[in-house]
């Protein structure tokens, strides 16, 4: 009776096993590996800018006026001032050079400011009042700059004088 019970058994195992799909090595996935990320671009300052703003302007003009008398001068002291709207349009160019560890930046700017400050001017003692205005101002100049890291300005330093 022993046979009779293999029979059954191994006729099971032989079912299950020609049954199930074989898995071939030519069926089997490749393990998956990820591919590595492209190191981020560096920050490069070199290219053109436009730049353009609008606000209000303020100034004042502090003064003093001394006048001879016989036997002691007198001195008075203003202020005269305006107020007013401005706007500036401007543009420049810079370059980065790959010198001094991360870098230095050099490049060239200019700007032209448009406005409308208006004050009084009255001197003491005159009795006239004057008027004031500015309308208009321009800039050119340079600008240079140490990089510390590619993106971190260390020193920049503004070369121009205002013109009016």
């Amino acid at each position: 009776m022993g046979g009779v019970m293999r029979a059954p058994f191994f006729g099971l195992v032989a079912a299950l096993v020609l049954g199930t799909p074989a898995a071939f090595a030519a069926d089997m996935a490749l393990p998956v590996r990820p591919i590595p990320a492209p190191p981020p671009p560096g920050v490069n300052w070199t290219g053109c800018y436009a730049a353009g703003g609008i606000g209000y302007g303020m100034w004042n003009q502090d003064y003093s006026e001394t006048f001879p008398a016989p036997f002691i001068a007198l001195t008075t002291n203003n202020t005269s001032g305006g107020r007013g709207w401005f706007g500036v349009a401007g543009g420049g160019c810079d370059y980065q050079l790959n010198i001094l560890g991360a870098g230095l930046e050099v490049g060239a700017l200019g700007d032209f400011d448009f406005m409308h400050i208006h004050g009084d001017f009255a001197p003491s003692g005159v009795g006239t009042v004057g008027d004031e205005n500015e309308r208009w101002a321009w800039a050119a100049g340079g600008r240079i700059g140490y990089l510390v890291t590619p993106a971190l300005h260390l020193f920049q330093r503004r070369l121009y004088p205002d013109t009016f």
